[in-house]
């Protein structure tokens, strides 16, 4: 189930998730604003005789957040702006007194040791939050099953699974049984689940399974057949992750399956409609295809260049499939192109003759649009080959 991250554990990971120069520039920005309030309030408020009761606080900070190197310079830091700062005389460099010079020994010593501990503080708490995570899971036990009906009343047409890795237990909730047809009292187990598979994508889905565990990978994500108890054939979307232990040892495999029969099958109609409709533009001898005017780009089905006359492999611009234009016709269809490209939104047709490059002139007739688009206006258009006699029909 869903793994939870306490709100105690978020201060010693942001600390881990920062930049040196963020730790370090933070420990410079935090030091010299406690020098700066120390100031005002000794000049504005009251001065206690201590500067440095209050500057241990982003000593302390410091290490604690951003480690070890950041307790020190924020250490540095305060000691010499206090020196130059608060401690008379002001605004110089030097101590007047033996009893000055042992005060910043103290502060610099005390604050050495806060460093230390505030950064063994801080890892001792991120080993903590890595540990938490198998304790966190130890005491959900007695939530997981309100958490798992949670889930697949959540899921439309799916269902929640659980593999245990270690004993290699299962579990399954209601949607998952459902999904396969198996009686809701069925015990759940992987053998069943893999029997269920579709004999076709049955070693491929147990050998992604196999070759997620042994790479140590996290993530599941697959689609196969299964065949389920009352012999329907379904397509499920499976997706889950692998949860490891702190010694990257697989512990858990938990996900969801989803039922997305619908969805293949009519991927599966859309494929063979575009089939059918490639066989159909084949047989009639026409082709497809879109001119953008303003930079030239051209796009056109490949039946377009097999009723031309051009070889599969070719890719042609437009203005070279245009130099073939028979040249009585070239005139009047440049003619109805240039007018046609400041008329958004009409309809053209026309026919003209066309010589290919296998050199058989043929009669071509064109429909189209003129789409305007946010790159301008587009020509669209099929173009149909008129020129195969009876004969040529019936022997193809």
């Amino acid at each position: 189930m869903a793994e939870r991250v306490t709100a105690r554990w978020q201060l010693p990971q942001i600390g881990l998730a920062l930049s040196p120069a963020v730790r370090y520039g933070g420990a410079a920005a935090l030091s010299v604003a406690f020098i700066a309030m120390r100031w005002l309030l000794a000049h504005f408020v009251i001065d206690d005789g201590y500067p440095f009761a209050s500057l241990f606080i982003p000593v302390a900070l410091s290490a604690f957040i951003g480690g070890l190197g950041p307790g020190l310079v924020a250490l540095l830091i305060t000691s010499g702006l206090s020196d130059f700062f608060l401690i008379p005389p002001l605004y110089t460099i030097g101590f007047r007194d033996t009893r000055t010079l042992l005060g910043t020994s103290w502060f610099a010593l005390s604050g050495l040791v806060v460093s230390v501990l505030g950064e063994a503080s801080r890892k001792a708490l991120l080993r903590s939050s890595s540990e938490a995570d198998i304790r966190r899971a130890a005491q959900q036990q007695s939530m997981l099953s309100e958490e798992r009906l949670q889930i697949a009343e959540q899921v439309v047409d799916g269902g929640v699974w659980e593999w245990d890795l270690m004993d290699g237990s299962v579990f399954w909730t209601d949607g998952f049984r459902r999904l396969f047809d198996f009686d809701l009292q069925e015990a759940s187990s992987r053998e069943k689940w893999l029997n269920r598979i579709h004999v076709d994508d049955r070693q491929r889905v147990s050998g992604m399974v196999d070759d997620l565990i042994r790479r140590k990978l996290h993530r599941w994500v697959t689609e196969y057949r299964i065949l389920t108890v009352n012999g329907r054939t379904r397509w499920i979307a499976s997706h889950g992750r692998v949860l490891y232990d702190d010694a990257n040892q697989p512990r858990r495999m938990l996900g969801i399956d989803l039922d997305i029969t619908a969805r293949r099958l009519s991927e599966d109609d859309a494929r063979n409609n575009e089939t059918k409709i490639r066989l159909l533009m084949q047989y009639a001898r026409v082709g497809d295809w879109e001119w953008n005017p303003q930079n030239g780009e051209f796009h056109c089905s490949r039946e377009l260049y097999e009723i031309l006359g051009f070889p599969a492999q070719v890719q042609s611009t437009f203005n070279g499939l245009m130099s073939c234009v028979h040249p009585a016709d070239a005139p009047r269809v440049w003619s109805l192109l240039e007018q046609l490209q400041v008329c958004p939104g009409r309809d053209f047709d026309f026919e003209n003759r066309f010589v290919g490059p296998d050199g058989c002139e043929r009669f071509l007739h064109t429909r189209g649009s003129v789409i305007q688009g946010e790159d301008g206006v587009r020509l669209v258009g099929v173009t149909i080959d008129l020129s195969r006699t009876a004969k040529q029909l019936l022997a193809s």
